[in-house]
């Protein structure tokens, strides 16, 4: 399990992630995981202040997990209005 910083830069508004740090395994699962810990989001019409499309999420990959972490989101920066 690595530790990833995935970002994005479509969505700049209010109320909307900037950026997240995530456990998962490998790239294509760290793009996948939705900052809001709620993968539901993906399907929503306002889609949880995140971008719609995972393909431009940037992805960097930071570290390596503790053993025993599970997947999912770490840390995340939202930008309330």
């Amino acid at each position: 399990m690595y530790l990833w910083k995935i970002s994005q830069d479509q969505d700049n508004d209010y109320d909307t992630y900037d950026s997240a740090i995530v456990a998962a395994a490998n790239e294509t699962e760290a793009r996948g995981i939705h900052p809001s810990g709620d993968q539901s989001d993906w399907n929503d019409t306002y889609n949880g202040g995140w971008v719609t499309d995972p393909g431009v999420v940037s992805v960097e990959q930071i570290g390596v997990a503790k053993p025993g972490t599970p997947a999912g989101v770490v840390l995340a920066s939202f930008n309330a209005g």
